[in-house]
């Protein structure tokens, strides 16, 4: 909640066209789609050589550690759906420094 808050703080000072969305349920269904994106957003191109590179890193990481994905529940930490909703909510923010 507390970085949700001081990110917003903040984005609220940044042009909407220099902002950038990526979630992790992005990522989990399209990693490669998620990463042009990236790349296009940031206007730097993205070679077939560093997909490559990017797909042996999770193959890797996938065969000697069995990661592919994230796979956390609310559940694992004592949470539900509507706590985190609660917590989450947007509220109004009152005016304070960027650093607050």
């Amino acid at each position: 909640a507390h970085r949700l808050e001081v990110t917003n703080r903040v984005r609220a000072h940044i042009p909407t066209a220099n902002q950038f969305d990526l979630g992790f349920e992005e990522m989990n269904q399209d990693w490669q789609g998620a990463v042009t994106r990236a790349y296009r957003f940031l206007g730097r191109e993205l070679t077939s050589d560093t997909l490559e590179t990017m797909q042996a890193y999770t193959s890797r990481a996938a065969a000697e550690h069995g990661y592919s994905r994230h796979r956390y529940s609310l559940a694992d930490f004592g949470l539900s759906t509507g706590e985190v909703a609660e917590q989450l909510a947007p509220r109004s923010l009152e005016p304070a420094t960027l650093a607050a």
